[in-house]
């Protein structure tokens, strides 16, 4: 499964794929125009999917490794990292998501 996000006014285009091992492990690239993001897929290999998407944020690798490379606590790269993950593994469909700001 690949996805593309653009986190926001950064602009940097960034393009996860994950590849499923097994059943319950998979390993998630990412390739980023963000300078943050060079060398986090060396930190994304044989990821426990359960530990991934039915634990509690703090336990799983994805948010431990996007909290060392991203600068910015909002940056959505790594929600499309899991949900990129939670496709692969058909626990959702691959919809896009979206945050739409609306001005009063």
């Amino acid at each position: 499964m690949k996805t593309v996000v653009v986190p926001g006014p950064c602009k940097f285009r960034t393009t996860i794929s994950v590849e499923k091992i097994d059943r319950k492990t998979a390993t998630a690239t990412v390739e980023s125009e963000c300078p943050f993001y060079n060398g986090i897929s060396e930190e994304l290999e044989n990821l426990d999917v359960n530990i991934e998407l039915f634990g509690k944020l703090s336990e799983g690798r994805v948010y431990a490794a996007c909290k060392e490379h991203a600068k910015h606590t909002t940056c959505s790269v790594a929600i499309g990292i899991l949900k990129a993950i939670e496709a692969e593994f058909k626990f959702a469909l691959p919809t896009t998501a979206t945050i739409e700001f609306i001005e009063d």
